[in-house]
Parts: structure tokens; sequence; C-alpha cells
């Protein structure tokens, strides 16, 4: 599967009031830890990308470690 960088960026950008807004909605929320739902979407993304077909995040952004990772 072939990933088009330029379309997930500008898909990102279209998106990104509504983001905010998501994040912004759980920031107040008692119970609910932002940490923990992101990590849950973050792996259920990389379930299905191959991190070594696309590799952008690392150029970008530097890695995530967790706990577990060390």
């Amino acid at each position: 599967m072939k990933i088009d960088l330029e379309e997930i960026k500008q898909e990102a950008k279209r998106k990104r009031k509504s983001r905010i807004n998501f994040i912004e909605s759980y920031k107040n929320k008692k119970g609910i830890q932002l940490d923990d739902l992101f990590q849950e979407k973050h792996d259920e993304v990389f379930q299905k990308i191959n991190c070594l077909s696309c590799s952008n995040c690392c150029k970008n952004v530097g890695p995530l470690f967790t706990d577990k990772d060390i």
C-alpha cells in the first residue's frame, strides 16, 4: 500500500480545528486520560501502516519511547 504523504498533510490541515476541539473537550473531563486515549489510537493506526514503508514520522518528529520500549 503506497502512502500519499501530501494527501495526509492536506487532510490534517482540513481537520485541524476539529482535532483541537476534540482534545480540548477531553482535557477537562475527569476520569479520561488523554495520553491513554492517544496511545490507543496510535496503536490502532500503526496496525494498519508499516512504519518502514514511510518513516516520515521519524524524519519530522522524534520517536516515541514508552516504558515498555525501555
